[in-house]
């Protein structure tokens, strides 16, 4: 068996040891909050069971003693429940198999590798994401965060029409998903549109690209780096030029101005003429 094939199958058994062990995690978790359910309902009960709870525990002694009795034992070791962590054996787990990880020069040969699948084969980002390679499609689909990655190494690679392509079709995935919003582990769409405005910037159009940045900050942009990209930071200079106050667009050679002669007509009602060229005169 060739070594990619075998390094590709120790993977997927990383993979599934890992999600058996977050499994087992969420179950630890469980189990601590069913303890502190439990807890809930055994300290709240004899307040539930009193028909009225502030004269009962006013005046009568017995209510009186133990209220006091638990405030002062019982609150300080529910206290010292809380803070027990939960599933410690398996986020030592994890962490041990840190380095059984891909590194990200992993992450960017596999990007490579899609890279020359498209390019070989000729294929658009929407059919590769959508599992269509040379006319089969495979079972197989990529999701919002394995597009946005693709166009983000390709934007480091300074291809920057191809990364343009792919982190469009990033957001137009994110756009249509109902559940983009909720998921944790999904890309943030601000990343995205960040990342897409100083790729289509690179590319030339400047005035679409600061579009797209304004159009982040009406959606309640945040600043923020992007994760294994800090060269990516979007406030760089090329943030701060072109969605400053201070910017201007480049100059043109149309020069408009408001005829107002000969006629006397023309001093009430103005028309606006447009000179596109002096030579000749247009």
């Amino acid at each position: 068996v060739e070594k990619p094939l075998i390094n590709k199958l120790h993977l997927l058994k990383v993979h599934r040891q890992l999600v058996d062990n977050l499994n087992q995690y969420a179950n630890k978790l469980e189990e601590k909050i069913d303890t502190m359910r439990r807890l809930v309902l055994q300290l709240e009960s004899p307040l539930l069971l009193a028909k009225d709870p502030e004269m009962e525990f006013l005046y009568n002694p017995l209510h009186s003693y133990s209220l006091t009795r638990q405030m002062h034992f019982d609150w300080p070791q529910v206290e010292k429940l809380m803070e027990q962590r939960a599933g410690l054996e398996q986020i030592d787990f994890l962490k041990q198999m840190r380095d059984e990880l891909p590194q990200l020069e992993d992450v960017k040969e596999a990007v490579a590798a899609i890279y020359r699948v498209q390019q070989i084969y000729k294929l658009q980002p929407t059919d590769i994401a959508n599992g269509l390679l040379d006319g089969v499609y495979v079972n197989s689909q990529l999701s919002i965060s394995d597009c946005f990655e693709v166009g983000a190494n390709l934007f480091e690679a300074s291809q920057f029409t191809d990364a343009t392509s792919w982190l469009q079709l990033a957001r137009d995935l994110w756009d249509q998903s109902p559940i983009a919003p909720y998921e944790l582990l999904t890309v943030p769409r601000t990343h995205i549109s960040s990342l897409l405005a100083r790729s289509v910037m690179a590319a030339g159009n400047k005035n679409l690209g600061r579009a797209d940045l304004l159009e982040g900050f009406h959606r309640n942009y945040t600043i923020t780096k992007i994760e294994d990209h800090p060269q990516l930071d979007i406030m760089d200079k090329l943030f701060i030029e072109f969605c400053g106050s201070s910017y201007k667009p480049e100059p043109t050679r149309l020069v408009c101005s408001y005829k107002t002669k000969p006629s006397k007509f023309l001093y009430l009602a103005p028309f606006k003429m447009e000179l596109l060229s002096e030579d000749p005169y247009m």
